[in-house]
């Protein structure tokens, strides 16, 4: 997962697209210390915000734990953070 994160572009949301017609599992992680892949791409320097957007939209967990603090869910912390358009695919923006 950690090479599709690096990608950038709408190469990774093709591949995001492929694998959701193969029923993978957005949400599979090796163990409770993992990151999920919506946490891997919400966690990136680098975010690739349409494939953040495609994770959403097609059932990844946002109330999925963060694996780096316990306390809060993946929406929780978007929602402490000062970035718009990550807010905006989480829905936590009016506009």
């Amino acid at each position: 997962a950690f090479k599709l994160i690096e990608k950038s572009g709408n190469e990774v949301t093709q591949m995001l697209e492929f694998l959701y017609n193969q029923g993978f599992d957005f949400n599979a992680k090796k163990d409770d210390q993992s990151q999920s892949l919506l946490e891997g791409f919400i966690l990136a320097m680098n975010k690739n915000y349409d494939a953040i957007e495609f994770l959403v939209n097609h059932g990844a967990d946002v109330n999925a734990i963060n694996s780096k603090n316990k306390k809060l869910t993946l929406i929780q912390y978007v929602k402490e953070k000062e970035n718009p358009r990550l807010k905006k695919i989480f829905g936590l923006t009016k506009t």
